[in-house]
């Protein structure tokens, strides 16, 4: 049953993809900036050829000796001064520029003290996340600055630039180097992306690359790209299996879910700077719970009932969510009728635990609730006994259920059949997405998944604020 981890676990990792770190961009509809100037050559315009955000993006034609410079950018002084703070921006390339880089600076008048170079060796859109103490270069002297430039990398040529912005929080940790920044985070050349990318940059054929290929080369290498996809896709979850489970269920009653995790304190506030975490709602925080319903029987959540608790304590004084709950508890309803209870806790002498409970008029299936405590499976049964009151009753069974460790299965392919934290669920989150890619298939969890199991909480948390009031929740569906 914890298989289900990693549907929510994975749109937990959506869900928080769209706080994108509360960026303010440069609006480009309006046309050219009147900070953003041409200086030397070329020329500055807007284009709803192409975008990233909004309707326009910015076309800065540049020639040799062209540079383009903005004036007081909105955020980089309280960038750079920010604990790994940096600039986001993606910019469009026509034709690839192998010669030279396009420089990037950050000046004080003339007097720069950060720079880097950007790769142009491409055509097409290409992001960049870039910190300014960790990944750059320069005298890194002063931060009183008043001016950006970008250089152009000499000949003539047309760049596209939008979606940029001096993020209010920190860059991710995670920025990984690329062909267009190479030499930032090398410590990441030995995690995920990072590693890929020192691979194939350090990549050298000690074999000379025939001129074609035969028929029976041919055959060959689509044989054995057979078989590597048959082995790579493992078994998964069969229909039979799934049949039999909701047999033994027999009819679903109701459910309920819980999540604690108190003591988080600790991350509320780092170098200096307060985190997403600080006061953040607990039902902005629903997919550990949410994600045992709607991501296993796929029903969605229609209509919510909610309280929360507090104890005037200063961080729920004066936050960015304006929250004035440690915890809250949601009774939700389903869309086929039955009862869900869900509680998320900030605070309070609980057990750390992320659970769930399925009630069946046959069998049902009840988490652990954390230390000391085990999962178990309680079967209706037919015998009749007497109870503790002297009530004639039927006994139901109740037995410890213990879960295979599911990723040393042939669930995984043998490559990814390792513990990864979260219950094993980091592997099938990465194998789900790299299948459904391989197979063009719709994921497990795709964006109106994502929405079912976020929204109600965003719902759950504005009856809270109006002291349990029952609300609508809306429909995401195609």
């Amino acid at each position: 049953m914890k298989i289900i981890f990693r549907n929510f676990l994975y749109t937990f990792l959506l869900g928080f993809s769209f706080l994108s770190l509360n960026a303010q961009y440069v609006d480009f509809d309006k046309g050219v900036p009147a900070n953003w100037n041409a200086v030397s050559g070329g020329s500055l315009s807007t284009t709803s050829a192409r975008s990233k955000i909004g309707s326009n993006s910015l076309v800065w034609n540049y020639s040799a000796g062209s540079s383009l410079i903005v004036n007081n950018p909105e955020g980089m002084t309280e960038a750079i001064n920010l604990y790994r703070g940096g600039i986001q921006f993606w910019i469009y390339n026509d034709e690839p520029v192998s010669e030279a880089d396009l420089r990037v600076e950050f000046r004080k008048g003339n007097d720069v003290a950060y720079y880097f170079d950007y790769g142009l060796n491409f055509s097409g859109w290409r992001a960049c996340w870039i910190r300014f103490k960790e990944d750059m270069y320069g005298s890194k002297h002063r931060k009183d600055l008043d001016n950006m430039r970008f250089v152009s990398p000499g000949g003539t040529g047309k760049l596209y630039i939008d979606r940029l912005t001096f993020p209010s929080q920190r860059i991710n940790d995670q920025v990984t180097p690329d062909e267009q920044l190479p030499y930032i985070n090398p410590e990441n050349n030995e995690n995920h992306w990072g590693a890929l990318w020192y691979w194939y940059s350090n990549y050298e054929h000690v074999i000379e690359l025939a001129e074609f290929v035969t028929d029976k080369e041919q055959e060959g290498l689509e044989l054995i790209n057979e078989k590597v996809y048959e082995y790579s896709l493992g078994t998964g979850v069969t229909n039979t299996a799934l049949t039999n489970a909701k047999n033994a269920f027999g009819n679903l009653m109701s459910y309920a879910a819980q999540y604690n995790h108190p003591g988080l304190e600790t991350l509320y506030v780092i170098n200096g700077q307060k985190t997403w975490r600080y006061a953040l709602p607990p039902m902005l925080y629903p997919t550990h719970c949410t994600g045992f319903i709607v991501g296993l029987t796929r029903e969605r959540l229609t209509d919510v009932s909610c309280i929360g608790w507090g104890d005037n304590d200063p961080v729920l004084q004066n936050n960015q969510y304006n929250n004035p709950f440690w915890n809250e508890s949601a009774l939700f309803k389903t869309s086929n009728g039955l009862s869900f209870p869900v509680e998320i806790n900030w605070k309070g002498a609980l057990r750390g635990s992320e659970r769930g409970e399925w009630h069946g008029d046959k069998m049902s299936f009840i988490m652990s609730h954390g230390a000391m405590s085990s999962d178990v499976l309680v079967k209706a049964g037919t015998k009749r006994v007497k109870d503790d009151g002297g009530f004639d009753v039927s006994e139901s069974s109740v037995e410890e259920f213990y879960a295979p460790n599911w990723w040393q299965t042939n669930m995984l392919p043998e490559s990814l059949q390792h513990d990864s934290g979260h219950e094993g669920s980091h592997t099938f989150i990465t194998h789900e997405f790299i299948d459904a890619i391989i197979k063009d298939r719709k994921p497990e969890v795709d964006i109106y998944q994502a929405l079912a199991m976020t929204a109600p909480g965003i719902i759950a948390h504005e009856s809270a604020m109006k002291g349990g009031e029952l609300l609508k929740i809306p429909f995401f569906n195609r």
